[in-house]
């Protein structure tokens, strides 16, 4: 794995999404690169949907059965991932985005956020 998609990337490139970028969508679709997304961001995703902040169009389930059939790896949460957040300053706070960046830096791959790419996110 070299490649790790946040929540709102995954959701953009999953729902074929016009809105992502097509340099962020063809870097996940490269051969060169092995995306995967964080168990993280099952959890927030999950956790949006029961609050009703979030809409996919299809069950958790059948959005999970999608992850799988795409190829993208789940990282799961070690415990080196949660010695790097530890280490981690709080210049931002929050708790899904801070354990990404964490397993980003613990496994020293590189993160694709919409956020970076585009200056707006699909999750409210």
């Amino acid at each position: 794995m070299n490649l790790l998609l946040d929540t709102p990337a995954l959701i953009w490139f999953l729902a074929l999404d016009n809105a992502l970028p097509n340099p962020i969508k063809t870097m996940i679709e490269s051969i060169h690169k092995q995306a995967c997304i964080s168990i993280a961001s099952l959890l927030e995703i999950s956790i949006k949907l029961s609050l009703g902040k979030l809409v996919l169009g299809i069950s958790l389930k059948e959005f999970f059965d999608l992850i799988q059939k795409s190829g993208i790896d789940i990282m799961q949460i070690t415990q080196e991932h949660l010695i790097q957040l530890h280490k981690i300053p709080y210049y931002h706070r929050d708790p899904f985005d801070r354990l990404i960046i964490a397993q980003c830096i613990a496994e020293n791959i590189s993160i694709t956020s919409i956020e970076t790419a585009s200056g707006n996110t699909p999750l409210t």
